[in-house]
């Protein structure tokens, strides 16, 4: 038997046996899901002298960002952002000119945190 034959037929067999292989059953489990740790940050978070551009820089993230969320005063998302496909050398700027006169809280979820910013739109 080839070496190549004997381990093809290994890999093969283990496969074969972790495919039925199924965990024993508990009556209480408790599964602690993971959660964010929320963390507000100036290294990451600058806005322009005009106040209408807050911009982002993502290498300043400890991890990959992963979304973008903008709630307003009440808690409603105005604008969300997929960032994870950028690189993580992205200066990315948020431009709320557009946005209604408030305050809003800017969210910058990452793979193992939440960074957080508030401003002001006057």
């Amino acid at each position: 038997m080839s070496l190549r034959t004997a381990l093809s037929s290994l890999i093969f067999f283990l496969a074969f046996t972790l495919s039925f292989a199924q965990p024993s059953p508990h009556d209480n489990i408790d599964i602690e899901l993971p959660t964010y740790e929320e963390v507000s940050t100036q290294k990451v978070f600058a806005t322009d002298p005009d106040n209408k551009i807050c911009f982002i820089d993502f290498m300043e993230i400890d991890g990959y960002a992963k979304e973008l969320v903008v709630k307003n005063e009440k808690g409603e998302i105005i604008k969300e952002a997929v960032l994870w496909e950028l690189p993580d050398n992205t200066l990315y700027e948020l431009v709320y000119d557009e946005f209604p006169t408030g305050n809003y809280t800017v969210e910058l979820n990452t793979f193992s945190k939440i960074l957080t910013k508030e401003i002001q739109v006057k």
